[in-house]
């Protein structure tokens, strides 16, 4: 074989690449229109195959991205988050803040709250998508706070622990004996009772501490 035909078979096996290359870009555009279709008609679930498709021939990340989105509205958050990380590795998307959301969303119905938080700080970097990621951030913490409280409760109830609450004058022994002295008779029937709870310096957070005669006056009267 002369350098002649060898020229001839490299420049025969490039145009061929160059018409695979595209077939495959007018795949990708079908399979990326088809799906625009079906999410169109809010037919998710069969827009996924298109999807899929359309990903494994896109060298972006936009279509995994509207794949993952496609996951998250039909309750698939493994696939989700999967697809997710694929657009964000992929890149070329237009706002990355916003996938980051999605797979926060996707991780926090995982319950991996820990991966949740961190998509949603990363998403918060974003002006646009601050508010949004840190109204998520307080729902899982909402969410890991009550499951803390809830495990505290069922450890409690395996050590038949009780917990008393309402630490105030209940449970002080001098109004106690004044009430009993009160219900025994000792001041004759009441007619009529006005108490004073909140609202006057006495019971201000800001009140001076008692003096020792504020302290005699007060055990003389009870």
């Amino acid at each position: 074989m002369n350098r002649t035909e060898k020229e001839q078979i490299v420049q025969e096996l490039a145009e061929r690449l160059k018409e695979t290359q595209k077939a495959l870009q007018k795949n990708e555009k079908k399979y990326r229109l088809l799906s625009q279709a079906w999410m169109l008609a809010m037919e998710d679930e069969k827009a996924i195959p298109a999807l899929i498709a359309a990903a494994k021939l896109a060298d972006h990340g936009e279509i995994d991205q509207r794949l993952a989105n496609a996951y998250l509205n039909t309750a698939k958050y493994s696939e989700c988050v999967s697809s997710a990380r694929n657009a964000l590795r992929k890149g070329g998307l237009k706002s990355p803040d916003n996938m980051q959301i999605s797979l926060g969303m996707c991780l926090y119905n995982l319950k991996r709250y820990g991966d949740a938080k961190t998509a949603f700080r990363e998403a918060a970097k974003t002006p646009r998508s601050e508010r949004t990621a840190n109204q998520w951030i307080k729902v899982i913490d909402a969410d890991l706070e009550r499951n803390r409280q809830i495990q505290l409760a069922e450890e409690a109830a395996r050590k038949n622990l009780k917990v008393g609450v309402g630490l105030m004058i209940r449970h002080c022994r001098a109004r106690m004996a004044l009430k009993d002295r009160i219900e025994s008779g000792e001041i004759g029937d009441i007619i009529a009772m006005r108490a004073y709870r909140l609202g006057s310096q006495a019971t201000n957070a800001y009140a001076p501490a008692r003096t020792a005669d504020d302290q005699r006056e007060l055990s003389e009267v009870l």
